[in-house]
C-alpha cells in the first residue's frame, strides 16, 4: 500500500530534492527573516489551511463567481494533505495559496528574485518550479 509520502514524493527535506538547494534558500531565508518558531510555523500552516483551503472545499462557487474554475473537492483534498505534510516536516507555509483559475492549486514561496511553486494540477498531477532572477532553476515532476 503506498504512503503519502510515495503518493506526493515528499520527505522531511521538502517535495523534493532540488540539487540548486532553490527550495532550501527560499525555506531558510522565510525562516530567518520571518523569525518564526515552529509553534508559529504551525499555526500559520493553518490559517493557509483554513483560508483559502477550506473555504474553497465549503464553496467552490466563490472562485466560479471570480470566472475562475474552482479546484474539485479531490484537488482541494490532496492540496490540504501536502500541506499538512509540509507543515509536519517542519517547511514555513508558502507566501500564499491560490487557485490557478483551471482547476488546479497552487503554493506560492518568493523572495526577492527567487520564487519556487508548488503546483497541483487539475488533473492531479503535482509540480516543484524554482526560479531565481526569471531563470528557471528546477522543474520536477512529483506525481
Amino acid at each position: 500500500m503506498a504512503t503519502a509520502d510515495d503518493t506526493y514524493g515528499l520527505t522531511e527535506q521538502g517535495p523534493c530534492a532540488v540539487e540548486t538547494g532553490a527550495e532550501a534558500q527560499v525555506s531558510d531565508h522565510i525562516e530567518r527573516e520571518l523569525g518564526l518558531e515552529r509553534d508559529a510555523l504551525r499555526e500559520a500552516w493553518e490559517k493557509l489551511i483554513d483560508h483559502p483551503l477550506f473555504d474553497w472545499w465549503q464553496d467552490p462557487a466563490q472562485l466560479e463567481d471570480d470566472g475562475l474554475t474552482a479546484p474539485t473537492q479531490e484537488r482541494i483534498e490532496d492540496a490540504v494533505k501536502i500541506a499538512c505534510k509540509l507543515r509536519d516536516a517542519g517547511w514555513p507555509p508558502p507566501r500564499r495559496i491560490v487557485s490557478d483559475g483551471d482547476g488546479g492549486i497552487v503554493f506560492e514561496y518568493r523572495e526577492g528574485s527567487d520564487s519556487a511553486s508548488l503546483c497541483i494540477s487539475e488533473d492531479g498531477s503535482v509540480e516543484f518550479i524554482a526560479f531565481s532572477n526569471g531563470s528557471l532553476l528546477s522543474r520536477r515532476q512529483i506525481r
